[in-house]
């Protein structure tokens, strides 16, 4: 039992509080190594018990209510591949899912116990030779395709601003531009594995 898990057990026994043994159970259901690794990688770890923890596991339709064993919150892509090698060592005994930045109706990027949350990965860098831009998956739609704008360039999209790059890359995001320039993913040079 780590320090972390030790004063949150304490809390627990002294406070008689139903929530806080629920974050205590939660805690305690991942594996003790997975906790380990996570812990030694340098992103940030958010457990229930955290007081950030709340706020990152609200999905955008409040019809569904996920409750993540551990949110990780990179801000490197080094950072990423390290929480998805801790996650690869349980050897398939434990889910990973990515949060995208954007909406999800179903909020399927909650689905697994440990969430990668891109909300710290949302820098965008422009290449004007080679007319292409780099953008880490946090990113959202209407921040981008304003800086886009400004600089000449434009991409197919939909609608909404809130949608995150990751999703509407992988095939969402149908709108105006569509039909004439096809999907971005069309226009996609590269994405960058990270493990």
């Amino acid at each position: 039992m780590s320090k972390k898990q030790l004063a949150l057990a304490l809390t627990c026994a002294l406070s008689f509080s139903p929530a806080c043994a629920i974050a205590f159970r939660d805690t305690m259901a991942l594996p003790i190594s997975l906790q380990q690794c996570l812990n030694s990688t340098g992103v940030a770890v958010m457990y229930p018990s955290d007081m950030n923890y709340d706020a990152l596991s609200r999905p955008q339709n409040a019809n569904y209510q996920p409750h993540p064993k551990v949110i990780v919150v990179p801000t490197s892509s080094e950072e990423v591949a390290a929480s998805v090698r801790c996650v690869a060592a349980e050897k398939g005994d434990v889910k990973l899912s990515t949060r995208g930045g954007g909406h999800s109706y179903a909020a399927y990027g909650f689905s697994g116990e440990v969430v990668v949350d891109s909300s710290q990965m949302k820098g965008m860098s422009f290449d004007d030779d080679k007319k292409e831009v780099t953008v880490q998956f946090g990113q959202t739609l209407g921040p981008l395709a304003v800086a886009m704008g400004r600089k000449g360039y434009a991409l197919p999209h939909g609608t909404c601003p809130g949608v995150g790059i990751a999703g509407h890359a992988l095939g969402g995001g149908w709108g105006f531009t569509s039909r004439k320039w096809g999907w971005l993913l069309d226009h996609s040079k590269c994405a960058r594995k990270c493990w």
